[in-house]
C-alpha cells in the first residue's frame, strides 16, 4: 500500500516540473522583456484578474462546458450509428463515404458558415458545430475499427444464425468502445477550438462562453482577463482529460479479458 502512495505521489511530482519550469520563465520572461512587450503580463495581475473575475469566468466556462458535452453526445451518438452502418453496408458506404472522408479533411472553422445557415444564431448552432467535430473523428475510428474486426468472428455469427442486430449490439458495439473513447478524448481537442469559433461567431456578452472570452479579451488587449480565462480552460480541458484517460484504461483493461475469454 505504502509502494503505491510513494509511486503516485513520484508520478503526480514528476508531472508538476514542466507547469513549475514553465511559470518560472514566465516569471523571468516578465522581468526582462515584460517592460517592451505588452504579452507577458504579470502573473501577479493574472491572479488577481482571475479573483476578481471568478464570477464572470465561472458563468462562460459552465456555458461552454454545457455546449462542449452536449456537442460530445450527440457528436459520438451519431458517428457511431452512421460509422456502424456505412461499416456493415456496403452500398451505404460507397454513397456516402466519399463526401463524409472529404469533410473530415475540411477545417471547421470553413464550415460554419454553412451551420449558420442551417441552424441559426441559437444555443443549438454553438452545439451543432461541437457535434460536427466530433462526429466526424468518431465516424473515421468506428469505420477503421470494423474494417479491422476479425472475419472468423462475423463467420462464426452467420454460423450461429446471429440476427445483424445481435452482431452489433453483442460484438461490434463491445469490442468499438475503447476505439470510441480514444476518439472522443482526441475530438476534445478540436471540441474546445470548436466552441471558440462558434462562440465568436454569435457573439453575447457577458454570458458569450468561455471560448469567446478569450477571443475578446484578446482583441481588446486585455492580456490579463486573457491568460485568467486560459488558465481555467486548461484546468478544466485537463480534468476532462484525466477521466476519459481513466475511462480508457478501464474500457481497455475491460476488452483485454473479453478477448481472452473469445
Amino acid at each position: 500500500m505504502s509502494k503505491a502512495i510513494t509511486s503516485r505521489g513520484l508520478r503526480i511530482g514528476l508531472s508538476l516540473i514542466i507547469p513549475l519550469l514553465l511559470f518560472m520563465a514566465w516569471l523571468i520572461l516578465h522581468q526582462t522583456k515584460g517592460a517592451d512587450n505588452s504579452y507577458i503580463t504579470d502573473p501577479r495581475i493574472v491572479w488577481e484578474t482571475l479573483v476578481s473575475l471568478r464570477r464572470e469566468i465561472a458563468v462562460n466556462a459552465l456555458l461552454s462546458i454545457r455546449r462542449l458535452i452536449f456537442g460530445v453526445l450527440a457528436g459520438t451518438f451519431l458517428g457511431v450509428s452512421v460509422g456502424i452502418t456505412l461499416g456493415r453496408t456496403l452500398w451505404i458506404r460507397r454513397l456516402f463515404g466519399p463526401t463524409l472522408n472529404i469533410l473530415t479533411a475540411v477545417p471547421i472553422i470553413v464550415l460554419i458558415p454553412f451551420f449558420l445557415m442551417a441552424f441559426g444564431f441559437g444555443e443549438f448552432f454553438r452545439c451543432a458545430v461541437v457535434a460536427a467535430v466530433v462526429f466526424l473523428l468518431v465516424y473515421q475510428s468506428v469505420t477503421s475499427a470494423i474494417a479491422d474486426f476479425p472475419r472468423q468472428w462475423l463467420e462464426l455469427a452467420a454460423h450461429r444464425e446471429k440476427t445483424e442486430w445481435e452482431i452489433i449490439t453483442q460484438m461490434l458495439v463491445p469490442s468499438l468502445i475503447p476505439d470510441i473513447v480514444r476518439a472522443v478524448k482526441l475530438s476534445l481537442l478540436f471540441g474546445w477550438l470548436a466552441i471558440a469559433f462558434a462562440e465568436k461567431s454569435v457573439a453575447e456578452w457577458p454570458a458569450g462562453g468561455l471560448g469567446y472570452q478569450i477571443l475578446r479579451a484578446r482583441e481588446q488587449g486585455l492580456y490579463a482577463e486573457l491568460f485568467a480565462a486560459v488558465l481555467v480552460l486548461g484546468a478544466v480541458a485537463y480534468l476532462f482529460d484525466i477521466c476519459l484517460g481513466q475511462l480508457d484504461r478501464i474500457v481497455s483493461h475491460w476488452r483485454g479479458k473479453l478477448d481472452k475469454q473469445k
